[in-house]
């Protein structure tokens, strides 16, 4: 399929010859290697010679759609939210701007052909970047890429149960999915939870993942709570590997990072220096401080994401923080299908 204007630059490379039969079969199978027969050599004559000629209805499509695809891949790579409606107006404007075809409306019907044929689906948005994030891309690959090196070349000083990397990740309290098995026409599905700002209000985890591929013998825990303390009816269960602390905010503060150092990184069993990575989180960055959190006799080195590289580059990111997740989803969806009933009601 050779659009319209590369034929026009044939036709007229064709007609430049000296003779007027214009350049041979030969000649132009080596300047176009589209043009291979005869047939195709007078398509180029027909075509040339008549000004108002667009192309055939089934070439113009295919046409459209390509271009079409290359809009909307222009637009996803510059983050924009798509939806129907947008292609609509992209292969309208295409077809007004290029080719040309009568009566073209982009109907539903087409739009879903064509995104079935491009496998174009509508999902999810999972993140919000802002535009410095995209427009900064190629730059925040490089500094990953800088930065892992720089890891790599510190490493060589360090047993593999002396690095690790550590990551606040959050977690609700209860855990619900936004869908649930009813009967066909209930319009109203109520589901039952211990308190509804639980479903909302986060905990936040601070775990350690060590090179070796073994997780701290301690992690930090951040538990919302409204006074800042935990209720005196509902004492704590017994965890000897976590750290867990209550705070009006789930969000942690210097004094929290300080008080995840002295009681999960200088454990009385921890090695006498470690090499962290770290986000950039302002705490993590006051390297004075996490220093000064520890016991004498004990030193690390701390390394700091560069800002906006955490998703592609943080190993707890990569490999943690999604499968901890979701098997804490799988314990409070087993204890919820055996504890908890859903209520309906029909209106």
């Amino acid at each position: 399929m050779i659009e319209i204007d590369k034929v026009r630059q044939a036709y007229a490379y064709w007609k430049s010859a000296q003779k007027e039969s214009g350049h041979s079969l030969e000649h132009m199978r080596t300047q176009h290697r589209w043009i291979k027969s005869e047939n195709h050599l007078r398509k180029l004559k027909k075509v040339g010679e008549d000004d108002n000629y667009i192309g055939e209805q089934r070439v113009l499509f295919k046409i459209l759609a390509n271009r079409l695809r290359e809009k909307v891949e222009e637009k996803m790579a510059e983050g924009v939210s798509l939806h129907d409606s947008h292609l609509q107006q992209y292969a309208q404007q295409i077809n007004r701007e290029v080719t040309k075809i009568d009566g073209f409306k982009a109907s539903h019907r087409w739009i879903n052909d064509w995104k079935r044929a491009h496998r174009i689906v509508s999902r999810r948005v999972t993140k919000f970047v802002t535009r410095k994030t995209i427009v900064d891309r190629d730059q925040l690959q490089k500094a990953g890429k800088e930065f892992v090196e720089e890891v790599r070349t510190k490493m060589v000083g360090y047993s593999p149960s002396q690095v690790f990397n550590s990551d606040q990740t959050g977690l609700v309290r209860e855990d619900h999915s936004k869908r649930s098995l009813a009967n066909q026409g209930t319009k109203l599905v109520f589901r039952l939870c211990q308190s509804s700002n639980a479903t909302t209000r986060s905990i936040t985890v601070l775990p350690m993942l060590f090179l070796d591929g073994t997780l701290g013998p301690f992690s930090y825990v951040l538990v919302g709570e409204t006074t800042g303390q935990f209720p005196r009816f509902r004492p704590l269960p017994n965890t000897p590997n976590l750290i867990v602390r209550a705070a009006k905010s789930h969000m942690m503060t210097r004094a929290h990072m300080e008080d995840w150092i002295r009681t999960c990184v200088a454990h009385p069993n921890a090695p006498s220096r470690y090499l962290m990575i770290l986000d950039s989180w302002p705490s993590f960055r006051n390297h004075d401080a996490i220093r000064a959190a520890l016991p004498p006799g004990m030193d690390v080195e701390v390394m700091n994401l560069p800002p906006g590289t955490t998703g592609q580059r943080q190993p707890l990111d990569l490999h943690f923080n999604g499968p901890f997740k979701a098997m804490v989803r799988l314990f409070s969806l087993y204890h919820r299908s055996n504890h908890v009933v859903t209520v309906t009601h029909n209106y």
